[in-house]
């Protein structure tokens, strides 16, 4: 992370969370790296004097300037007297706001397709067994549903042909690479509070000296390599532009460091997932859920620069249908179906879409003939 980056983190690490506006721009880089790191209590801070702050926060004798519009601060004024978060405050309401719309969204589709499913149950001619779901299984469910809500939105507003007379495609993406970044950080995050192990790294793909440091988009723990009857799957993307990561990061508040790397550059994204042991999944839904996170990642370096929109909105169409037919969804775990199986049937996570295809046909005719 370069020093002004660093400075601006630092920054609004300290206004989340003391509520003080203050200028840091003066400071070393090991102060900074202590302002991120907040070793002051937040319950403590209050009722701490400014000099007193600045010594524990920053170093002895170390004064910043803050934003309150009068002459120097002096050291025994109290903390609480300094912060300023009000504006702070109304911001990350909105932002809940926005959060809780969109977890309303896809609540409201898990009731639609569970009302679905009590609609056909009570048309069918014949009785069927009752089936028993298990918490990873709904976990999973959710998981679905509220990622493909996320990426929906991005393909509503999808312009295959735009600009000022409809002329090009494609040329300026950085908006939905931007979008597709967050939505992929929030995916990773929920699916290792499920149980799962995740390990995401862009590594630099220009052979251009010097080679750019590789970037994290999740880390989680590394399983032992010789762990036996571990279940895992891992893939590679490759030509992904990363111009939008940074962005992504801090709309989403996402403040731990990273290396600096030349926007213009493309990367590869190296993915490996390992389920725990403690979870209840059994293959085809392991398998299942490889062939999605492989097309959500395949979005993003749809979404480079001078690439078609077409290719884009097919990646974002194929993980709509992976997530329909997903093994958690209601009512797939009573189709005995065979899982998605690619055409030299490898363990790889990339599938062809007429093969997803045919599975979403199977899936529907299952449904009408049960």
């Amino acid at each position: 992370m370069g020093l002004e980056k660093k400075v601006r983190a630092a920054e609004m690490s300290v206004l989340n969370r003391y509520g003080v506006m203050a200028d840091l721009s003066a400071l070393k880089e090991e102060q900074l790296d202590q302002a991120l790191k907040g070793r002051v209590p937040v319950k403590m801070a209050p009722d701490m004097t400014f000099a007193s702050w600045c010594d524990q926060l920053l170093g002895q004798n170390v004064r910043v300037p803050v934003a309150r519009f009068e002459d120097p601060v002096p050291g025994k004024t109290k903390l609480s007297k300094l912060a300023v978060a009000r504006d702070l405050s109304k911001s990350f309401k909105a932002r809940d706001r926005q959060l809780q719309a969109a977890l309303n969204e896809a609540e409201n589709r898990v009731d639609q397709l569970k009302a679905e499913i009590k609609t056909l149950k009570q048309g069918s001619a014949r009785a069927e067994p009752v089936i028993s779901v298990s918490r990873t299984s709904e976990s999973l469910r959710f998981w679905y549903c509220t990622t493909s809500a996320a990426l929906q939105k991005i393909l509503d507003d999808t312009k295959e042909i735009e600009g000022h007379i409809f002329s090009h495609q494609g040329q300026l993406n950085r908006d939905y690479r931007k979008r597709l970044f967050e939505v992929v950080l929030l995916a990773l995050n929920d699916l290792e509070s499920i149980g799962f192990s995740i390990n995401a790294h862009m590594h630099d793909n220009s052979k251009k000296e010097p080679v750019s440091p590789p970037l994290i988009l999740h880390r989680g723990q590394v399983p032992d390599a010789d762990e036996v009857d571990v279940k895992r799957f891992d893939f590679v993307i490759n030509d992904i532009q990363i111009d939008g990561f940074e962005e992504a990061r801090q709309s989403l508040s996402l403040w731990q460091p990273q290396p600096t790397a030349d926007p213009a550059r493309r990367f590869n994204c190296h993915v490996q997932v390992t389920a725990s042991q403690q979870l209840d999944l059994d293959e085809e839904e392991l398998s299942h859920l490889s062939y999605f996170m492989h097309k959500l990642f395949e979005s993003i370096a749809r979404s480079g620069d001078s690439k078609k929109r077409g290719s884009l909105i097919e990646k974002l169409v194929l993980c709509q249908l992976l997530s329909f037919t997903a093994p958690c969804m209601p009512g797939r775990s009573q189709q005995g179906l065979r899982p998605i199986v690619s055409e030299d049937r490898t363990a790889s996570s990339d599938v062809p879409a007429g093969v997803i295809v045919d599975h979403l046909l199977q899936v529907l005719r299952g449904s009408i003939w049960r």
